[in-house]
């Protein structure tokens, strides 16, 4: 048979996972392989150099498919459609293209792409992998007996070590290359989460853009990553979006999001994104939700317990007070969710009360999450801090005023 065809024995459990046919020997294919397809380099590539083993690059390359890592294979290592891989793989070389190519192609590519080349090794030297950029890197792995041949050890930009216990001597290469892809995933899905945030954060921020034009956005696009690289054709199409609104989506600068986003690190504040699953789904149907919210503390069950607003005047009298705090206590020790808005009064009694009872409460703010207004309630705001929630709309820092506190009250 020519080279471009080639006869692959499926066994009888991949058949079985990939197909409904009653096939109890498995069966043969005649396939017509297909071309080597042109292949750029990327960070987050694993390169696999003389894995010999079928089990072993089987599970590398199961592992490639649902981690969604790029693999290249090296000359020596063993044929990917031979029926013992093909068993270890479950199927995924036929969904998942491994390139084959040469060290010399391999190396000549990185360079031209100027993307870092790594190969795992047992050296003092090394650097641990848990410290690399392995996202940016292309990172070689070798089999267990014979490890990365001498000519890539020299020629890479940089040797990792896979931290182990002292008294472990190496590590199977089909573990090893699973950890470091791991490795990579979790990096390339951080960073992904990181450019989401900031698209959100820089929707939620548009000065001049509604609540009810946000939510007219979303409903129009994917996510705010498609209302970023809109043109303002495209976005003029969405109704009710003021002129006003378009002129703020103009503004393609990420500064002011990556500064929120910092700060938010810095201070330990959460981000609730209006597609999160833990988003409160009631806040989510009303006409105007935040895109965006903030918040300290636990986000408590507020699907299958009654959250109950208790609000009311900040000058009180005795009476008023202590009847809110034992109002606060019975709505938690029953089951159900105070929610206030953490002024002084009413609302910072019910809210003492609720906490006394042992149940967490939750606090809308006018203000950033961050900022404790009143000062006369800090004490009660480092309780919820531990024992409550605290959430708001508004960034961190951001100061209160008149205008905030009506627009805090749909949450």
């Amino acid at each position: 048979m020519p080279e471009t065809v080639q006869v692959i024995r499926v066994p009888e459990d991949v058949m079985e996972s990939i197909s409904p046919m009653s096939s109890p020997q498995g069966a043969l294919f005649v396939c017509r392989m297909p071309r080597q397809p042109e292949w750029k380099p990327r960070g987050g590539m694993m390169i696999l150099d003389g894995i010999q083993d079928p089990g072993n690059l089987g599970t590398i390359l199961r592992t490639s498919d649902a981690l969604d890592v790029p693999l290249v294979l090296l000359e020596g290592c063993a044929d990917v459609f031979n029926h013992k891989v093909v068993r270890a793989s479950m199927g995924a070389v036929f969904r998942r293209e491994a390139v084959q190519t040469t060290w010399e192609q391999v190396l000549q590519a990185c360079k031209a792409a100027q993307i870092p080349i790594g190969v795992t090794a047992l050296s003092d030297t090394a650097m641990d992998i848990r410290r690399a950029q392995l996202h940016t890197m292309a990172v070689v792995v070798g089999s267990e007996g014979q490890g990365v041949r001498p000519e890539i050890l020299e020629q890479a930009d940089q040797q990792l070590i896979i931290p182990m216990n002292a008294h472990c001597e190496s590590l199977n290469a089909a573990v090893a290359a699973t950890i470091v892809m791991w490795q990579m995933h979790t990096a390339v899905e951080r960073k992904r989460r990181i450019l989401m945030l900031l698209h959100w954060i820089w929707l939620a921020h548009r000065p001049g853009l509604s609540d009810r034009g946000r939510a007219a956005l979303l409903q129009r696009f994917h996510d705010p990553e498609d209302i970023f690289y809109a043109d303002r054709k495209t976005l003029a199409e969405v109704e009710g979006l003021s002129g006003t609104g378009l002129e703020a989506l103009g503004d393609k600068s990420l500064d002011e999001a990556q500064s929120i986003l910092k700060i938010c690190r810095d201070k330990k504040l959460g981000i609730l994104t209006f597609q999160d699953a833990a988003y409160p789904r009631r806040l989510r149907n009303i006409p105007d939700p935040p895109a965006v919210l903030y918040y300290k503390g636990q986000i408590p069950d507020l699907e299958s317990c009654p959250a109950i607003a208790v609000v009311g005047t900040r000058k009180a009298s005795a009476y008023g007070l202590t009847t809110a705090k034992r109002m606060g206590y019975q709505i938690a020790r029953c089951g159900g969710i105070v929610v206030s808005g953490m002024a002084y009064g009413i609302d910072g009694m019910a809210t003492a009360g609720a906490l006394t009872a042992g149940s967490p409460a939750v606090g809308v703010l006018g203000c950033g999450v961050d900022v404790v207004y009143p000062m006369s309630n800090r004490s009660l705001f480092r309780d919820m801090e531990e024992y409550g929630w605290l959430v708001s709309e508004f960034p961190p820092g951001y100061p209160p005023s008149r205008w905030t506190f009506p627009k805090r009250n749909r949450i």
